[in-house]
């Protein structure tokens, strides 16, 4: 193998690590701008738990977050409770 061929192979292996493992970044999720604001908001007006993250982020970051790495946590259903008890519910959709 030519010392140029090396290189490029090189340069591939190393500069597409998602391609040869055949993995692509995942597609973010399809959220309103604001949705997790508004959710966050929704949350700490009702005082629920998950108005925050266990490591003390507020819920708009981390939802915002998992947004970008392809999870669609519903803000826009959990903006939409009216209790505590309905938050579960909306993070997997609108009833």
């Amino acid at each position: 193998m030519g010392p140029r061929l090396l290189a490029l192979s090189l340069l591939l292996a190393v500069g597409c690590t998602h391609c040869a493992a055949g993995v692509l970044p995942p597609e973010p999720a399809p959220v309103q701008a604001g949705a997790c604001e508004a959710a966050g908001e929704r949350l700490a007006e009702l005082g629920c738990p998950e108005a925050t993250t266990p490591g003390g982020a507020p819920f708009a970051a981390a939802c915002d977050a998992a947004a970008a790495d392809g999870r669609d946590w519903h803000p826009g259903c959990i903006a939409q409770v009216t209790s505590c008890d309905q938050v579960e519910t909306a993070f997997r959709g609108c009833p």
